[in-house]
């Protein structure tokens, strides 16, 4: 017996009346509380240090450069093909 055969003896079951009904009123019922004043805070904190941080990496302007004799050298001793096409089409 295939798995996907256990399926087919899994039977309808007929809904409580009115079930949706009951779930949107709960749904409804409950009372929405604004975010405690700390978390508050805490979020409004760290999107400032995100932006900080953000603006002092860009004005920086230190970002790392590559050595192209080195990378030349590493490729030439792995003896990796130069070819900066990923994905050649052999015929």
């Amino acid at each position: 017996m295939e798995p996907i055969d256990l399926f087919k003896k899994v039977q309808k079951t007929a809904a409580p009346p009115f079930l949706l009904t009951r779930i949107h009123a709960r749904l409804n019922a409950m009372e929405t509380r604004p975010a405690p004043a700390s978390w508050q805070f805490a979020g409004a904190a760290m999107l400032a240090l995100l932006l900080w941080l953000n603006f002092n990496t860009l004005q920086s302007g230190n970002a790392p450069t590559v050595d192209s004799g080195q990378t030349n050298t590493m490729v030439d001793a792995m003896q990796l093909d130069q070819n900066p096409q990923l994905y050649a089409e052999s015929n």
